[in-house]
């Protein structure tokens, strides 16, 4: 249980932070590229000097590739959807991303779909339309920033389905190098990007705002971890109900009380369905 509370808690810290820089620092997307880049160097370093890396298989390296662009893309759109919205409601479309790999389980895996899990489906398109006051017939919300919440959305789902693919294939001993693959593939990307654009970073790397970047990056290498250890002695299903559920209403707090967000009671009832959307769709 002490593994989860570390995950929840440096989670997010990390999310306080990046909103932050988001609404404070980043003036345009390079900016967001650069950092995604130095907080994956920070990851893959800190990984590689306290795990062991098995020879990766050809399937490992394929699927970490992939992978690898995705959570380019996921990142970056939680970044860009911080820097033009909410944290909160934000963080519900990433965290509520566990519907994807749920839905298609039957026809990818075989797999039976739960009472629980169809029911916590219905739910996360509950959520998602009270967020966006679709019940209301108010349609305010920031199209930008949707734009990059379902981008966020479908790429978080994405990621899990290639790690579903990892783990229950004759390679899921692999999964500390299929991690740091996708970490270099990151960092790769995200410098291509960088060089293409014409856009130029104006975010800068400075002794006040290196230790909060430093911080993030260990905390990704220890959420990494500690989510592996966790799941070595606690069911799948309690490890990712505590933790996203935990997430999504420790950040949401932090969004009301410290940011000052203001949220509609359409978009409270909605982050009070997707919670326990987030909670069923675990189990």
């Amino acid at each position: 249980m002490i593994y989860l509370v570390i995950i929840v808690l440096v989670a997010v810290a990390s999310a306080c932070i990046q909103n932050y820089f988001c609404k404070n620092l980043f003036k345009n997307e390079s900016d967001n590229l650069k950092y995604e880049t130095v907080i994956y160097i920070i990851a893959l370093i800190s990984t590689v000097l306290v795990v062991d890396l098995p020879k990766p298989s050809s399937y490992c390296i394929m699927l970490a590739v992939i992978n690898g662009l995705i959570l380019t893309l996921e990142n970056y759109a939680i970044l860009e959807a911080m820097r033009c919205g909410s944290m909160s409601l934000t963080s519900l479309f990433s965290l509520a991303a566990l519907i994807i790999p749920v839905v298609v389980s039957p026809f990818l895996w075989h797999e039976e779909l739960k009472a629980t899990q169809l029911f916590g489906s219905v739910l996360t398109v509950i959520s998602m339309a009270l967020i966006l006051d679709v019940f209301s017939g108010k349609h305010d919300i920031n199209r930008r920033w949707l734009l990059f919440a379902f981008i966020a959305f479908f790429a978080g789902g994405s990621c899990a389905i290639c790690e579903k693919y990892l783990t229950t294939s004759a390679h899921a001993d692999e999964t500390n190098t299929y991690a740091v693959i996708s970490f270099v593939v990151v960092i790769v990307a995200t410098l291509i990007i960088q060089k293409v654009k014409k856009e130029k970073a104006e975010f800068k790397l400075t002794k006040k705002n290196f230790l909060p970047i430093l911080f993030i990056g260990c905390g990704s290498a220890v959420i990494f971890l500690l989510t592996i250890a966790a799941l070595k002695v606690l069911s799948t299903s309690g490890v990712y109900a505590t933790n996203n559920g935990a997430r999504l209403m420790l950040v949401t707090l932090c969004d009301v009380f410290i940011f000052k967000q203001r949220l509609s009671k359409s978009q409270v009832a909605g982050m009070g369905m997707g919670l326990l959307a987030i909670i069923l769709l675990s189990l």
